[in-house]
């Protein structure tokens, strides 16, 4: 419970758009959905292998190979 007090605070004096926030909202919501599967892969695109993922600029990108 305390990530959702967490997180509902981080919501509460957000003064911009932020992309972190909003996946953290998004995993939270869905927690079994295939973007969480891929954000428990390494951040980042230079992991050896699978899944890899960032945030660049107001995009959330991810690579598979």
């Amino acid at each position: 419970m305390s990530n959702l007090l967490d997180l509902a605070a981080r919501c509460k004096s957000a003064t911009a758009p932020d992309r972190e926030l909003d996946l953290e909202i998004y995993l939270i919501l869905w927690p079994a959905s295939d973007i969480a599967k891929l954000v428990a892969s390494p951040r980042g695109l230079n992991g050896q292998e699978g899944y890899s993922w960032d945030i660049r600029g107001d995009a959330v990108i991810f690579e598979r190979w």
